[in-house]
């Protein structure tokens, strides 16, 4: 932990993000697809808004089911 500071701070000077970076080992070294992860967390938040919305307004909550 002693080193993380500068490690982060030269990573940052060089342009990375370094969240992106450890996301990025995370989902390789787990065999995940980032983008199936995406896709499941998009469509539970449109399966929730439009849940909320059926009452307020339908048509609205068509379009996120």
């Amino acid at each position: 932990m002693k080193y993380l500071k500068s490690l982060l701070e030269a990573l940052r000077k060089r342009g990375f993000n370094p969240s992106s970076i450890v996301l990025d080992a995370l989902f390789k070294l787990l065999n995940l697809d980032p983008a199936e992860e995406v896709h499941v967390e998009l469509a539970k938040e449109f399966l929730e808004e439009g849940g909320r919305l059926v009452d307020e307004n339908p048509i609205q909550a068509s379009g996120k089911l």
